[in-house]
């Protein structure tokens, strides 16, 4: 018994010396919010307001103008991307098995359509909404004559969203769009 006793003493004092439960590993500081910028996405002009998206500040852009179009790609430094179409014409692409979430873009309703890249590359997803009448031209008075139905000739707005990386890039990216919002017309306007 007294060995029994002896034993359980070096024991909990060997215990004490290598596993110090006394001495608490702090935990990590969390990651510091990153610096924001708002980015302005042109909206193929003709009279069509653009759109300001808040992002990290260090996320690169590129810029694809069409004839009726513009596309504006934004890519994080993790590898995550996020691209927006302005036009009439969008062309989403989601395969039938994707799966759909409601969402709200601007204040406006909208389904995303998520699924996960191919075998090749794990890990990795996808998900794209279209967004339809974020902007719509103010209906013009009645003329008497036959006019366009704005002065810029654009009744409305049609945005192509989506978003591309892992799976933290891609709930990141959604986030930020889901609180992009229409430039305002500047004053006197």
């Amino acid at each position: 018994m007294r060995r029994f006793l002896i034993a359980a003493l070096i024991v909990g004092v060997l215990a004490l010396v290598y596993f110090k439960p006394w001495v608490r590993t702090p935990a990590p500081a969390p990651s510091p919010a990153p610096a924001m910028r708002t980015f302005e996405v042109p909206s193929w002009g003709n009279g069509a307001p653009n759109v300001l998206i808040d992002l990290p500040a260090d996320a690169r852009t590129e810029h694809q103008r069409g004839p009726d179009f513009d596309v504006t790609y934004f890519t994080l430094p993790s590898g995550g991307r996020l691209g927006i179409y302005a036009g009439h014409h969008p062309n989403p692409a989601h395969p039938a098995n994707a799966q759909s979430l409601k969402g709200v873009i601007g204040g406006q309703p909208v389904t995303w359509f998520c699924w996960q890249a191919t075998a090749n590359e794990a890990g990795k997803y996808t998900c794209e909404t279209v967004v339809e009448g974020l902007f719509r031209s103010p209906a013009p008075p009645a003329p008497q004559t036959p006019s366009p139905p704005s002065a810029s000739g654009v009744e409305s707005l049609t945005l192509h969203i989506w978003a591309a990386g892992s799976g933290a890039d891609v709930e990141q990216l959604c986030g930020y769009a889901a609180k992009l919002k229409l430039k305002p017309p500047a004053v006197g306007s």
